[in-house]
């Protein structure tokens, strides 16, 4: 499922998930796999205490109750619903969007209800690689190292 790609030398694997929404998802975009969906990628309904792959292949907007089960991002830019690239926060050093302003060594957050990655939410997902003003644009990349870890 999963492929190999390298980017300057850092080796990612990506996985091929279905995005559910309808929302343009740009590359950097944060991610969450649709925990509680209870339909498989067929659209065959799955019994609880089945295994349900489709609660690991199908991707949503994060949200408070769905960060938990791990956030994803987004590789390239799709409109949903569609199959899109992700990328899994293993250690790697990725950019991802954000919407405030970010300094080098700062931790970052998964928000409830946003793509975006913040100084503050639901769960950390890494560090800031640079120093980022965002006085001038509302929102955009910034170079991370990050980590997706269950606690």
């Amino acid at each position: 499922m999963g492929n190999n790609y390298t980017f300057k030398g850092d080796k990612l694997s990506l996985k091929r998930v279905f995005y559910e929404g309808s929302d343009v998802i740009k590359k950097g975009y944060l991610l969450c796999p649709n925990y509680d969906v209870t339909t498989d990628l067929d659209g065959d309904t799955i019994a609880e205490g089945d295994f349900n792959h489709g609660r690991f292949l199908r991707v949503e907007k994060p949200t408070t109750n769905a960060i938990p089960y791990g956030v994803l991002v987004a590789m390239e830019e799709r409109t949903g619903p569609c199959d899109i690239n992700v990328a899994e926060m293993d250690g790697h050093c990725l950019q991802v969007y954000t919407d405030g302003n970010v300094t080098a060594g700062a931790d970052l957050y998964a928000q409830n209800a946003s793509y975006l990655a913040g100084t503050s939410g639901v769960a950390k997902i890494g560090l800031a690689l640079e120093t980022i003003d965002r006085h001038v644009s509302p929102y955009g990349l910034v170079g991370a190292r990050l980590q997706w870890r269950f606690t």
